[in-house]
C-alpha cells in the first residue's frame, strides 16, 4: 500500500482564520486525485474514456458512411430516371416513325 493512501482518509485539516487551509486542502485533493488515477478506478475511467471515444469514431464512420450511401443512392436514381426518360423518348419516336410508315402503306393500298 502507498504511504501516501493514509493522506486519502485524513479527515482534519489545520484551520485558518476563515475555514481550513487552501494549500493544505489542495495538497490533499491533489493525493486523492492521484490515488484513484493510479489505482483500479482510474484505469477503469481510462478505460471508460477510450471506450467512448472509440463508440464517437464509430458513430461518425457509420454517419459518414451512410450520407455516402444516400448522395450515391441520389445520384443512382437520377441516372436511372435520364435513362428511363431517354428509352421512353427512343420508343416513342420509333412508335411514331412506325405508325406514319403504316399510315403511309394503308394509304398507298387505298389508292391504289
Amino acid at each position: 500500500m502507498d504511504s501516501r493512501s493514509v493522506f486519502v482518509v485524513q479527515r482534519t485539516f489545520a484551520t485558518v482564520r476563515r475555514g481550513y487551509d487552501p494549500d493544505e486542502v489542495d495538497r490533499h485533493l491533489e493525493l486523492v486525485s492521484e490515488w484513484f488515477n493510479r489505482g483500479l478506478a482510474g484505469e477503469k475511467r481510462r478505460e471508460a474514456t477510450r471506450l467512448e471515444e472509440e463508440a464517437r469514431g464509430a458513430k461518425l464512420e457509420a454517419e459518414a458512411t451512410l450520407e455516402g450511401a444516400r448522395l450515391k443512392a441520389d445520384a443512382d436514381l437520377a441516372a436511372a430516371t435520364a435513362e428511363a426518360e431517354r428509352i421512353r423518348a427512343g420508343a416513342l419516336a420509333a412508335g411514331e416513325a412506325a405508325g406514319r410508315a403504316a399510315a403511309e402503306r394503308l394509304l398507298a393500298d387505298a389508292q391504289a
